[in-house]
């Protein structure tokens, strides 16, 4: 497994790992491994609860990822993922191919796979981008953007892209 370590201080197991909530497989779906404040309305589509903490890994397709206001959310989707990270909140994503995240006045780190699209209006975003992807620095938000090659990452003030 890849362990990526991300600015914030977490250490992000790429689709996988002991203790990460398990969207999309076989898991039940009433039972979130991920911690007390997460919840799955189905295999694909979990929520952390507002001020709550929460690791998830959701390995299936169409995943959806909801991380409410003040919660610290932490972990990786596979392909076709949509998160969303809303005010006051910390998130620390990994998006497979053609994710889509809209961080909004909150704190993330996102490691973008291939076609990824990163919206972050206001706050902090800092984005490593495997391959192809686009990011939209909007609201005086402060971002960042690393391509695949580069070899630090680069200040944007409203679109990035990685070919």
């Amino acid at each position: 497994m890849k362990l990526l370590n991300l600015a914030l201080g977490f250490s992000l197991m790429a689709f996988g790992g002991l203790g990460f909530l398990a969207c999309g497989s076989s898991a039940s779906v009433s039972a979130c491994p991920g911690g007390p404040d997460c919840a799955c309305a189905t295999d694909t589509q979990c929520a952390c609860a507002k001020d709550g903490a929460c690791s998830f890994a959701c390995t299936g397709g169409d995943c959806k990822i909801d991380c409410a206001a003040g919660a610290t959310c932490e972990g990786s989707c596979a392909k076709d993922c949509d998160a969303s990270c809303p005010e006051g909140s910390t998130c620390a994503i990994e998006l497979g191919q053609d994710g889509d995240i809209l961080c909004e006045n909150a704190d993330c780190v996102i490691a973008a796979g291939p076609d990824a699209d990163v919206t972050c209006n206001g706050g902090t975003c800092e984005v490593t981008c495997e391959s192809k992807c686009d990011v939209a620095c909007k609201e005086g938000a402060t971002c960042t953007v690393q391509c695949a090659g580069d070899s630090e990452p680069k200040a944007i003030a409203e679109e990035g892209k990685c070919e």
